[in-house]
Parts: C-alpha cells; structure tokens; sequence
C-alpha cells in the first residue's frame, strides 16, 4: 500500500526536516491463486550444467550450507560459484575438524553463458565464503583468513588475484558494505578462552563476543589504484548487529520513549559541518527491535513487527521523515537485499517455510515444513513491484540471486538455470520521485574519518557499551595465513596515524583467538550457598581449594 505525500511538508532549504505524513491505509486485494504460482518470462536462461555446476544434495540445502553463489560484476557479466564433487586433498597440518572442499569461480556472460575466466578455491568449511563489497569488488573467506579482489577491473590480466584483508580474529560472522561502497563493515566472532585453540562451537557458544569493525574503502583494486583501508573503528555487541551506513554516516534508532514501541530514527553523520547532529528523520512504530537498511543517500528500508515477529511490515521512507510505501509481509524465516541506489531500486529475497498444503503422516503429526524463496524487485519510492519469481530450490543463504548495479537486470537460480529478467527503464515519474526525495540527502561529508558516537549496543545484561569497542579484545591479523598462501596485504594508508599505523603493524602476526584477558566479560564465580562474609569450614582435598 502507498503512502500518499503532502507536499506542503517538503521545504528543501539546506537539509531541513519535514513533519511526518498522516499515513492512510489502502486495502489490497488479495491476487487469485493461479496469479500467484504464474512465473514471469526470463529474456535468457544459463545452464548450469554447461557452467559445471554439479547439483547439490538436499542436505546441505536444508543445513544451510553455502553451496552456490551468483553475483553480478556489471549488467553483460555475472560471476558464479558453486562447490565441486571429487577428492580433495587435505593440507598437512590442518584440524581434524576441518571439511575441506574445492570451490568452482567462473566470470559469465550475459546472456550467452560464455564462460570468460575460472578458477578454483580451496575451503576449509561449509559457511559463507564470498561478500560482493561494492564496485564489482569482492571479500573471499577462506578458513579464518580475508582477501580481496575486483574481477572486472582485472578480466584481461589476473582476474582472481587476490590481496590479503586485515582481520581482528579467527572467526569471520559476515562482511557488509554501504550501498555506495565506500564503507566497510567486517564482523568477527571472538571466542573468550583462556587457553586451547577455538572450535567453530566455541565461537557459537555463549563464551563468545561480536566485534564490527568499520573501514573506509577505496581503491578499484588494480595495479594504478589498489585498494585501500582508513578509519578504522570498531563497536562491540553480545550478538550480531545489522548497521545501516553509508560514506557520510549512520542511521540509529532509539525507544526511550514512554511508548516502548516507538522509535525515533536519527541520522548521525560524521561531518556535522556546523549542522545539527544527530539529526531525527522520523519515527517508527514496532513491537520489535526494527531492522533498517539503507537504499541510497536520502532514503531508508524498515522491517518493523506488528504485535507478534511473524506478522512483519516493509516500508521504506526518505529522509525527509515521510513513508512512501508499506506492504505486509508474514515471515518466519530471513530477507536478504540487494540495492540499486542509482536507478533507486532494490530486489529482496525472503524465505518462507509452509505446512498448510500438506497433511499429516501417518501419526497424525504435522509434517516438515516446505521452503520457498521468492525474489522480488521493487522501485525503492513509489513501491511499484517490477519483478516476482520463485528460486527453485530455495537456498538459506540467499546467495541466488542478485540485481545489478544499475538495476536494469535481475538474475535468480530456477529449475537448474540461471534466469535472467530485463527490467523497464525508470519512468519519468520514478525519475523526477528520485530527484525530489534526493534533496533530503545528508550533506557530503568529504571522506571525513568515521566516528560512532552516539552508538549504544547491550553488551551483556544490564550494560552497555558507548562508542568505540577496545581494540585490545583480539589483536588484528592478516587475511594472509598457512592457508590461504602467500598474498600481498591490503594497503593501509596513515602511516603517521597511531590506530593505521598499529593495524599496520599487527597485520603479519600470526592468527589468535581472543583470551579472557582485556576487554573480555569478566568469568563468572562458582555458585556458592555462603552468605557474604562466610568462609568454608572444609577444603575439597582433590584440588586444595577453598569451596
């Protein structure tokens, strides 16, 4: 449903902000059944199987397992990855607990399937391994070691060289980047153990802390530009946190409010140039904490709960505070996006598990659930739905699909092709809607050094934690390890700059875990049945210590 605007509400003097529109609701039919299961015409279709793709076992489609990945680097090349079938060969000195598997990357034409350049990867695990980070640049996860490369930008001399990316420790949860590629966010998982190596559950259990480091990026990754990091900064979170940034600053909201769902959603950006900072762009209502993405520099995506999680709402609104559009949504499971901020677009994935067309076994009980994904592109102002298909079969990671950069063309996995969806051109009135909300952008904050102020995330019940995270939680280390073979390390420009130069420095110690030693949680003390002030009367004689 749209959300329709009152234009007395818009003064575009400077970056002013306007009050928020009385929203009024418009019912929509419900579509026919048929309508719904109808699938929309591809303009080309690309084996798989002529790519090399061997198929997957449903297994580790359920498990979750990242096992295919389609990425666009422009609109006329895709590049595909997928995992191998065979005997992989194990490298001396690696864990026992390690699932060694090689990993197929091909750069593709569009439409013609062509098969432009190949290689292979060795991988240590089943996880996610590859990040697009904007520009036709890409972060690959290989064990507990970072890379980087621009495919693309090198399709005629090396295309899969990599340089190596600095972490802050072994367990890497995600990489995002803004819409704009101009700020990078690593997250890292730190296991807190006091001796030992980490496992994978150590990094899963409670004994764990999630640090979000953040970078600027520039550089389109080839010999005259290379890419480059600066600005580090990092803020720590007891669990994962989705930060919505783009290269002048952050979205953040806060419910401190007498009506606990109400959020107020502020812009803080990180040159305030003599401008009010923060900076409030309107408020939303949600019974959970909402999940915000920004789509461009002046407008944002909502996902906000209405009463219980399952029944969700996406909106998207501009800077100016005012909702554009609204539509329901009943999920229980994950959305994945991809953003067109030029064309102002952006294609979403969700995954929704049903049992209602099924019946019961033959003990009565309700079967497993079916999965389907269903991919949808919308234009990010007025809400008009340019595409909607259905992935065959639905993948949890969500790595099928993709819309590129200028949003002109769709790509999604189904039935063992992949399928490709020319989209319309903007109209003249997405146009002049893009121009019109693109006067409430921040102003340019000129690459000015990252700041978190203003952040505020629960680190542990009863706490929290203000701004930037210790750097001394893990050490920082290079994405260059045994494993991963000899790379160069990205440039790291500061030199005279004491956080650049100190990351510098620690980009070639070897890979840690995190102890519990500086800035981890504190271990909790034995429950005792003593009152404060009582000693014990005995001594355990096993380890001569007082009970």
């Amino acid at each position: 449903m749209r959300v329709p605007k009152n234009s007395t509400e818009k003064v575009a003097k400077g970056w002013q902000l306007a009050g928020l529109a009385a929203m009024a609701a418009m019912a929509l039919g419900a579509p026919a059944a048929n309508a719904a299961d109808k699938q929309p015409v591809p303009s080309a279709r690309i084996s798989l199987e002529k790519l090399g793709f061997p198929g997957v076992s449903a297994g580790f489609v359920s498990a979750g397992a990242s096992v295919l990945t389609v990425n666009f680097l422009d609109d006329e090349h895709l590049m595909v990855t997928f995992g191998l079938r065979g005997l992989v060969k194990r490298i001396e000195g690696d864990p026992d607990t390690d699932e060694d598997r090689e990993v197929a990357a091909e750069i593709v034409d569009v439409p013609s399937g062509k098969i432009v350049a190949r290689t292979n990867w060795h991988l240590h695990d089943h996880g996610r391994y590859l990040w697009p980070i904007g520009h036709g640049r890409f972060m690959l996860r290989v064990g507990s070691s970072l890379s980087a490369f621009s495919p693309l930008a090198n399709l005629h001399k090396d295309p899969f060289r990599r340089v190596a990316f600095p972490i802050r420790g072994s367990y890497v949860a995600g990489v995002m980047t803004s819409p704009d590629g101009g700020v990078l966010t690593i997250e890292s998982v730190i296991p807190i153990k006091k001796d030992g190596p980490a496992t994978w559950a150590d990094a899963n259990g409670v004994k764990s802390t999630t640090v979000l480091d953040l970078y600027r990026l520039t550089g389109e990754g080839t010999d005259a530009s290379p890419m480059a990091i600066s600005s580090p900064h990092s803020v720590r979170s007891a669990q994962p946190i989705a930060f919505p940034i783009d290269e002048d600053g952050f979205l953040w909201g806060t419910n401190e409010s007498r009506d606990p769902s109400e959020w107020t959603m502020s812009f803080h950006a990180f040159a305030p140039a003599g401008k009010k900072n923060p900076v409030v762009v309107g408020k939303l209502h949600s019974s959970c904490v909402p999940r915000i993405l920004i789509a461009s520099r002046s407008e944002y995506v909502s996902i906000t709960c209405q009463g219980a999680d399952a029944h969700m709402k996406l909106a998207t609104f501009g800077f100016d505070g005012h909702e554009n559009w609204e539509e329901p949504m009943d999920l229980d499971s994950s959305m994945a996006f991809a953003f067109a901020p030029s064309s102002g677009r952006f294609a979403m994935s969700r995954i929704v598990a049903s049992t209602a067309a099924l019946a019961t076994d033959l003990n009565g009980l309700p079967p497993d659930p079916v999965f389907t994904q269903e991919v949808r592109v919308y234009q990010t102002e007025s809400g008009d739905l340019l595409l909607k298909a259905t992935t065959t079969p639905a993948f949890k990671t969500a790595e099928n699909f993709d819309l590129s950069a200028d949003g002109r063309v769709a790509a999604l996995v189904r039935n063992g092709e992949i399928a490709i969806y020319q989209l319309p051109a903007p109209s003249d009135r997405d146009r002049k809607a893009t121009e019109e909300v693109a006067k409430f952008a921040p102003p340019p904050g000129d690459n000015a050094e990252i700041t978190l102020a203003g952040v505020v995330v629960h680190e542990r019940p009863g706490e929290t934690l203000a701004g930037e995270a210790p750097r001394a939680v893990a050490p920082v280390v290079s994405g260059a390890s045994a494993r991963a073979g000899s790379v160069p390390v990205v440039n790291i420009p500061g030199a005279n700059n004491p956080v650049a130069a100190d990351t510098a420095a620690q980009a070639t110690r070897p890979v840690t875990t995190a102890s519990a030693a500086e800035g981890a949680p504190p271990a909790r003390k034995a429950p005792t049945l003593l009152l404060p002030g009582e000693k014990a009367e005995f001594k355990d004689k096993k380890t001569d210590s007082k009970q």
